[in-house]
């Protein structure tokens, strides 16, 4: 099955959070899973789910178009959004990524990029944990939003690396 490319549009003045009705879900309730999939089909994103806890969906902004796979860890009451980002970091420049990553990872106030050394791939993860707590659709699409618009943002530092 192909996968509908979800465009989103992340500029300051619209948030995901504006864009869907706001929904409450006591966690006592519902199952995290299906908060996650109610509030996907509410923003009308496609995705596929991969297995009981896990979902994929693909995500594109301006020139850029990556994955996005999350876990839904339903003992834990954690919801994890990565996003791989679609770029291809040459043995040579390894060093670089590695510095990059730190410098950009220091700055950031929510989430953070990963760099997996076996195959150099670059990933940006935000994670919610509601244990004892609601969870409400706004959460989950201020999650998004900060996964998506911080990839967006940054990017071309990483597709430079890939280039140069």
């Amino acid at each position: 099955m192909e996968k509908q490319v979800i465009e989103c549009i992340l500029d300051l003045e619209t948030s995901l959070s504006q864009q869907a009705d706001r929904v409450d879900y006591p966690l006592q309730d519902v199952a995290m899973v299906d908060v996650v999939i109610d509030c996907c089909q509410r923003n009308g994103w496609q995705f596929e789910r991969l297995d009981e806890d896990a979902l994929t969906m693909a995500f594109q902004s301006h020139d850029y178009q990556w994955e996005c796979q999350l876990q839904i860890l339903e003992a834990a009451k954690q919801l994890i959004i990565y996003s791989a980002l679609p770029v291809k970091i040459p043995a040579s420049k390894q060093q670089t990524a590695v510095e990059l990553v730190t410098r950009l990872n220091y700055g950031l106030k929510i989430g953070n990029f990963d760099l997996d050394l076996e195959n150099l791939a670059i990933y940006y993860k935000t994670s919610l944990d509601v244990e004892n707590a609601h969870i409400d659709s706004a959460l989950i699409n201020r999650l998004f939003h900060t996964n998506l618009t911080t990839v967006s943002k940054l990017m071309p530092e990483f597709v430079a690396l890939e280039t140069t």
